[in-house]
């Protein structure tokens, strides 16, 4: 998991990317944006709604707020659990809306800014290792602000 300084949000974007880890899975890079310099970052070794719902609440507990509105820039599917999470949390989840089919969002800006480094095969062997390279990633980007 990797942090950044949290705001308060009334919108979330949420980007996830595969990401090959070398022992034939792929490990899925899942980053959360607010409003602001906001980021959570995770990875996690599936993509089921169980596993990105688990990602929400990490990233919820962190901001220490729930925003309203869950916008997906990816293909994320927003099957029946990812739609009861978000109800349960007074919220709306769906896809990114964009007038321009090439407009990043925040998260996949996010996304993008991950160094290959922390994405190769050999570190991803051990997610709990790469998530804390990952973090010190991010503090760096707090530094540099």
């Amino acid at each position: 998991m990797v942090r950044r300084q949290p705001t308060r949000a009334e919108e979330a974007h949420i980007c996830e990317g595969l990401v090959p880890r070398g022992d034939g899975d792929r490990a899925v890079l899942v980053v959360v944006a607010l409003a602001g310099p906001a980021v959570w970052a995770e990875l996690c070794a599936g993509s089921s709604e169980a596993e990105l719902g688990a990602v929400l609440e990490h990233a919820w507990t962190f901001f220490d707020v729930v925003p309203r509105i869950w916008h997906f820039e990816t293909r994320a599917s927003l099957g029946p659990a990812l739609m009861e999470l978000a109800r349960r949390h007074g919220a709306t989840a769906r896809p990114l809306a964009s007038h321009r089919p090439m407009a990043r969002g925040p998260g996949e800006s996010a996304l993008r800014r991950v160094p290959e480094r922390l994405l190769r095969r050999h570190v991803l062997r051990d997610l709990d290792h790469a998530n804390r390279l990952l973090l010190a990633v991010v503090e760096e980007w707090d530094r540099g602000r």
